[in-house]
């Protein structure tokens, strides 16, 4: 072989090997995370940053060292970043019921996993990583403390609810409910045309909590009313705050929603059952119901239909609408379908099933293919520069 030969393999090694290994640098912000009265066998959390200096995505996997790791539980635990793309983690605490009172530490741990190569053929060499420290102060004096962050309404269309939300901060140890209390009336009247309480949801320790609280409308007329809405903690009122909102007529308000993606599994086998996620957000200005439909074809033939139970969506939220297949012949399937929702469908979005015979392998991580390959030349060029060497 000659020296065209060597210089094409190694060529060849240089380009499959690009990108493979770069340094980057992993950062956790804060540096220092402290949480103080934690309860035995209570809760508690705190969110920070991951950020990394890799201008492609890398991926990263969290954990915990020391007396406290046990204790320790990260959402996520893993993904991916770039320089352009942090993370944020939560990092949630739960001790021991018998642990003894006393301060805790331990270090919290991000490390760069080595990315196998994806569509851009770049991943990370050499893993790399940061620590933050930790400190937990276990007591066993139960705090109840809350605040308020925030009340808002948003106009409704007659025959609709209206929707009052709180926002709630635990700022204790313990599991709190607090009590929110809403009259209305019209604006600038004294009478109370309709009231509502609710006392049912939980706010763990450290974590805001956005409660909703719905009033139907059916007997009130179109116009403008005022809510007073108080909040309460064991007696104690915590807020008191009017907020305003209209009743309009049906049609003024939009009703708006985009099927984002259907999702499913690429490979699956004959009698596997498939399940389908239509993720669907609503972009408008009411609570809407809605359901995915799906036609599945074979090719030109309707193979069959596939539907989602109803679900109520509220305003800016995402929601997934399942519904699931189970394939009797093999073949590349084909989901086509759109979310029906308050008298209105989406743009139809496409997902492809490729199924197998019954009892077939699925197909492996074909990324190791470039890896496998640049191994094979590495050898081939050592034994050739051995050979020559030898002569």
């Amino acid at each position: 072989m000659g020296k065209i030969s060597l210089m094409c393999l190694a060529l060849l090694f240089v380009i499959l090997s690009a990108g493979s290994a770069h340094a980057v640098s992993i950062g956790i912000s804060p540096a220092d995370i402290g949480f103080e009265d934690l309860l035995k066998g209570g809760y508690a959390e705190k969110t920070i940053a991951v950020s990394t200096s890799s201008e492609t995505y890398v991926n990263f996997a969290m954990s915990a060292q020391g007396d406290i790791k046990d204790w320790i539980e990260f959402e996520p635990s893993e993904g991916a970043i770039s320089r352009a793309s942090m993370k944020r983690v939560t990092v949630i605490v739960r001790p021991p019921g018998n642990v003894a009172n006393g301060l805790y530490g331990g270090s919290v741990v991000v490390s760069a996993e080595p990315q196998e190569a994806g569509g851009d053929g770049v991943g990370v060499g050499v893993a790399t990583g940061a620590a933050a420290g930790i400190s937990i102060e276990i007591t066993g004096e139960e705090i109840k403390k809350a605040s308020v962050e925030s009340v808002n309404v948003k106009d409704t269309e007659e025959g609709y609810p209206v929707e009052f939300s709180v926002s709630v901060t635990n700022e204790g140890n313990v599991i709190i409910k607090p009590l929110i209390e809403i009259e209305v009336r019209e604006k600038g009247e004294t009478e109370v045309l309709k009231s509502v309480t609710h006392g049912q949801t939980d706010v763990l320790p450290t974590k805001m909590s956005i409660i909703r609280v719905r009033m139907e409308t059916d007997d009130l007329d179109l116009g403008e009313y005022e809510g007073e809405v108080k909040v309460f903690l064991d007696g104690e009122l915590l807020s008191e705050n009017t907020v305003y909102f209209h009743v309009l007529e049906r049609g003024t308000l939009s009703k708006m929603g985009i099927l984002q993606k259907v999702w499913n599994e690429p490979w699956v086998n004959v009698g596997d059952v498939v399940r389908i996620d239509a993720y669907f957000e609503n972009t408008g200005e009411l609570v809407v119901a809605g359901k995915f439909k799906g036609e599945i074809y074979l090719g030109e033939r309707l193979v069959e239909i596939s539907e989602s139970e109803e679900l109520e969506v509220d305003v800016g939220k995402t929601v997934v609408m399942s519904s699931y297949f189970s394939p009797e012949e093999t073949g590349k399937y084909v989901v086509r379908g759109r979310v029906v929702y308050g008298g209105k469908t989406t743009e139809t979005k496409e997902s492809y099933i490729n199924v197998n015979p019954e009892g077939s392998p699925l197909p492996e991580d074909t990324n190791q293919l470039a890896l496998l390959i640049s191994a094979v030349v590495v050898v081939l060029i050592i034994v050739i520069l051995l050979k020559r060497r030898l002569k």
